[in-house]
């Protein structure tokens, strides 16, 4: 059991999903269309606190759905070229519905148990179509369960065509997660300069105290009768001075240089 999304003719129940809101049944949307689809969702959470009926369905004219499914597929080729071909078979089940009914609809009304308010789905529907517009990965498509949050499956539809569901059942992707590119959605601190120059004064210090005890060592080696205890006292404080400034050191330069730039470049 689950909260299953529906993808539809008017007589054909062409795909269904559980716990997913399929990608590519939204592709066949466009940008156009979401303003739409906020004031339905707007319509929809009001009904639900005054327990009105209500339906979340989204219809159109399967011209149109296909125009928008062929506009994507430059992104689904550019970024997941491993599921290419399960778009190009979606596609093609969509065309042959589309030669037998005039409408395709989505119905996705239990998917909204997921969510408290209308703007919360917006939000992540938008996510999406952000993703798409700006040609990067996005997280609705699960590496784990590419089937299910693409296409969802049709093993029990009654369209006339191949079952993706068992032809594609075996699929296994070495999808990459998204790179989130922005700061602050990463939810890392950037180093602030005080940082950098503090790491930087105290390898600095660490750095002098090797070539200090390095020197102790070698003045030991040349007055003192035990060289070999000399000898190793050199080559340990000296390669650990050696160590910090060609890692150490030489990093915590680099990282304030990069500071440095990042800092013009936001100015």
């Amino acid at each position: 059991m689950g909260n299953r999304c529906y993808l539809n003719s008017e007589a054909t129940q062409i795909f269904e999903s559980n716990n997913s809101f399929p990608v590519f049944w939204l592709m066949g949307l466009s940008n156009a269309q979401l303003p739409l689809i906020h004031q339905q969702l707007e319509s929809i959470f009001q009904k639900q606190q005054t327990d009105g009926e209500f339906q979340a369905v989204t219809r159109m004219s399967f011209n149109e759905y296909q125009k928008n499914l062929d506009h994507h597929t430059v992104y689904v080729s550019k970024l997941y070229p491993e599921l290419l071909p399960l778009y190009e078979d979606f596609k093609l089940i969509i065309k042959k519905e589309a030669q037998k009914h005039e409408m395709i609809e989505i119905s996705y009304i239990e998917y909204l148990n997921f969510f408290t308010s209308a703007s919360e789905v917006y939000n992540e529907i938008q996510v999406l179509f952000d993703s798409i517009s700006s040609c990067e990965k996005t997280t609705w498509i699960d590496k784990n369960d590419p089937l299910g949050t693409t296409i969802g499956g049709d093993r029990w539809s009654h369209h006339s065509s191949e079952s993706l569901s068992a032809k594609y059942e075996s699929l296994v992707d070495s999808l990459d997660t998204p790179v989130v590119t922005s700061e602050a959605a990463k939810g890392i601190k950037e180093p602030t300069a005080f940082s950098l120059y503090r790491k930087l004064v105290s390898d600095i210090f660490v750095l002098v105290i090797c070539l200090i005890l390095a020197a102790a060592s070698a003045l030991m080696l040349i007055f003192t009768g035990n060289k070999v205890l000399s000898f190793l006292a050199v080559l340990f404080f000296g390669g650990g001075g050696l160590f910090f400034y060609f890692i150490e050191f030489k990093e915590q330069q680099t990282a304030i240089k990069s500071h440095r730039q990042l800092q013009k470049n936001r100015k």
